[in-house]
């Protein structure tokens, strides 16, 4: 059986990490895995993540706070509900998010907004929402 050679960034994961990095307000936040980059507010210390090998949407997991959901509504995005951890690894039907979260202990155990981000512009706007 052929191994499965694993997923690259996309150019739209590429575009935005490029923005997010650029932007003064925030800073990397953990080393890059494959499928996740780790970033934090220079200001608040908030820390969130994105995925990166996604082609049309790029998922971020970002706080649920009031705030948050505000600026996605206001980019058009519906609010998705928010996703709640699950104890056991060992149950993937119940886990729901992306595993690399496992390695963040800021987000792992979090309630997040899992929010699909079209355009490295619309990231910035939304991530201006939070501290």
């Amino acid at each position: 059986m052929k191994k499965r050679e694993p997923k690259k960034p996309s150019r739209l994961g590429l575009e935005i990490e490029a923005a997010v990095e650029r932007d003064p307000r925030f800073e990397r936040h953990q080393p890059n895995r494959l499928y996740q980059c780790t970033f934090r507010t220079v200001e608040g210390r908030e820390v969130f993540a994105f995925e990166r090998v996604t082609l049309d949407a790029i998922r971020f997991w970002l706080p649920p706070t009031e705030a948050v959901k505000k600026a996605v509504t206001a980019e058009g995005i519906v609010v998705p509900e928010i996703s709640i951890p699950y104890p056991d690894r060992n149950d993937p039907e119940r886990y729901g998010r992306l595993s690399n979260l496992l390695g963040v202990p800021e987000l792992k155990d979090e309630p997040l907004l899992p929010v699909p981000i079209m355009s490295a512009d619309q990231a910035i706007r939304i991530l201006a929402a939070l501290p």
